[in-house]
């Protein structure tokens, strides 16, 4: 930890108790002249300590510890916290220009307890430089604002007798002779660490510090040497021992219990998403999600999770934004596309849950896309089986137009053989009659092409009336063969719906194709004429759009009703 202060740039991730007391050290007046700066407080939990001071400090405070590795000329990052995500983020950081310092709750207090010796040196200093620099004068400074046991040379303060109740000269050669060590914090400074059995009832810990005091010119102009009760740090030292032993063995059985987790989450037969509940960004994926995408997991880590869905459908963020903690949502049949940008279907079930301290979303997709072909195969000949139905609605409609062009051609001919002129007027209006069927009979067979065609199962907006009137262009002849009135009541000024023009006009042709049939076989029970209406309306209620399609049948019986669905 012996680094230089000065205009460090700092981050801290974790808003514990800790984060705190260091920032008020970092911000306080005795470490202003070194220009340091705390860029940002990251953690997921808002209602920690260092995160409300911070924002009292007017230091920026986020959520996304992702934020910390895209600061711009940061120096030095204090990682206060244990979080297994943070692994993966940090990873990003480039460690040749950025210093990452990972605290545990026992090295915080050795942090802060080196940010506190830097206070004092600065204090002390500034008291130096302020006054003539003599010994006594020198002496009388520390005992009026030291914290600790300090002396100077060989004179001592007269917080030593609170102490150790002797001479200083007489206690620093008779016990830590040949005990000290290089500070690890303080430059050119020496420490030491010894127990005096004979100090207060039970004995005391004293830790000592030598260090240079040197003018502005780099000159040594004297020595301070500062003793610090430690007993009570000791103690509680101790008892961090204690409880670090009690948390070692809890870790072993969290790591036993992580492996298993581990196991099962990258065994797991489906793909699984870690995903931020903010930012939607990827935080972890399973080996099943490498194997099915053809991603790495260092392709997709801090990645949006929408880059794997098909980007023309808000649907799917729209309801994960929607979900609150504990509450889940299907999403069926959805396009998703692998790295090699090759789409497949997938249902997908998201829940809001806490993953490592913080609020994600967890995907799970299943592959349907075997499923889906074939549908889309049963789909397909349910269409031509529909086709055979229509046969004699579409001959109709494409006979129609051919019998007005072969009328007016024939009257062509005819004229033509018996030498009459045909007016301009006439042979305008008979060439207009010719395009107008022609394109009348082009358009119901573009109609049937279209109707035939594989459905590549792409949701477009569309108005719900369009394929209820398409319906009749290919049905209305068997209508009206089959004496039946069709009644239409259709909302002009519906809203949009997301839906295939021709899975829905399937539908339509189907009901309508039994409600033929359901009203002729109630004519052929009863005797005399019975009344035959179709009737199909279409409304909004509240957030729905709605169509009902009614016959004057036989209706169903109740083993028919419950097959419905």
């Amino acid at each position: 930890m012996n680094f230089n202060l000065k205009g460090l740039k700092i981050a801290i991730i974790g808003g514990s108790d800790p984060c705190s007391e260091i920032l008020d050290i970092l911000t306080g007046p005795e470490l202003k002249e070194l220009e340091m700066k705390v860029l940002l407080v990251a953690d997921t939990l808002l209602h920690l300590k260092g995160i409300t001071h911070a924002k009292k400090l007017g230091i920026p405070t986020t959520t996304d510890y992702g934020d910390v590795c895209r600061l711009e000329g940061i120096d030095l990052i204090l990682k206060l916290k244990n979080d297994e995500v943070l692994g993966c983020i940090l990873e990003k950081v480039n460690t040749e220009r950025v210093s990452i310092i990972d605290l545990d709750d026992y090295q915080a207090l050795s942090f802060i307890s080196f940010l506190r010796t830097e206070e004092e040196k600065i204090s002390i200093k500034k008291k130096i430089y302020a006054n003539e620099i003599h010994k006594e004068k020198i002496i009388a400074l520390f005992d009026r604002f030291s914290k600790n046991v300090i002396e100077i040379a060989d004179k001592k303060n007269e917080h030593l007798n609170a102490v150790v109740g002797k001479m200083s000269e007489e206690e620093v050669k008779k016990y830590y002779g040949s005990s000290w060590r290089r500070s690890k914090i303080v430059n050119e400074a020496y420490e030491a660490e010894e127990f005096f059995p004979h100090l207060g009832e039970n004995g005391k810990w004293i830790f000592f510090t030598a260090a240079p005091i040197k003018s502005p010119d780099g000159k040594i102009i004297g020595a301070i040497e500062t003793l610090r009760d430690e007993t009570e740090d000791k103690k509680a030292q101790e008892e961090i021992e204690l409880h670090d032993q009690e948390l070692s063995k809890l870790h072993e059985k969290y790591k036993t219990s992580e492996k298993k987790y581990r196991s099962l989450f990258n065994n797991n037969p489906n793909p699984i998403f870690i995903i931020d509940c903010q930012t939607l960004e990827i935080l972890d994926i399973n080996h099943r999600v490498e194997n099915n995408y053809g991603y790495s997991k260092e392709d997709l880590l801090g990645r949006p999770f929408l880059d794997v869905c098909d980007h023309d459908d808000d649907t799917v963020k729209e309801g994960m934004m929607g979900l609150h903690s504990g509450e889940s949502i299907l999403f069926t049949k959805r396009k998703h596309r692998k790295k090699s940008n090759e789409s497949f279907f997938v249902n997908m079930t998201v829940v809001n849950t806490t993953y490592s301290n913080r609020d994600v979303f967890i995907a799970s997709t299943t592959d349907i896309t075997e499923s889906v072909e074939k549908e889309t195969q049963l789909i397909q000949a349910g269409k031509l089986a529909t086709l055979g139905t229509m046969a004699a609605g579409m001959a109709h409609e494409i006979n129609q137009p051919l019998n007005v062009i072969q009328i007016c051609s024939d009257l062509i001919l005819k004229m033509i053989k018996k030498g009459v002129k045909i007016s301009d007027e006439e042979l305008g209006s008979m060439a207009r009659d010719i395009i107008d069927n022609v394109a009348r009979a082009a358009g119901v067979i573009k109609h049937v092409r279209d109707f035939a065609r594989q459905s590549e199962r792409a949701l477009k907006k569309l108005n719900i009336n369009d394929p209820i009137n398409d319906v009749f262009k290919v049905l209305g002849h068997q209508l009206t063969m089959h004496s039946i009135e069709v009644v239409l009541e259709l909302n002009e000024d519906l809203p949009q719906i997301r839906a295939e023009h021709n899975r829905l006009e399937q539908v339509f042709i189907n009901l309508v194709t039994n409600a033929i049939d359901a009203m002729d076989e109630k004519a052929e029970k009863v005797e005399g004429s019975v009344e035959k209406i179709l009737t199909i309306k279409s409304f909004t209620r509240e957030d729905e759009v709605i169509v009902i399609v009614s016959d004057t049948g036989v209706g169903m019986n109740d083993n028919i009703k419950r097959k419905i669905f």
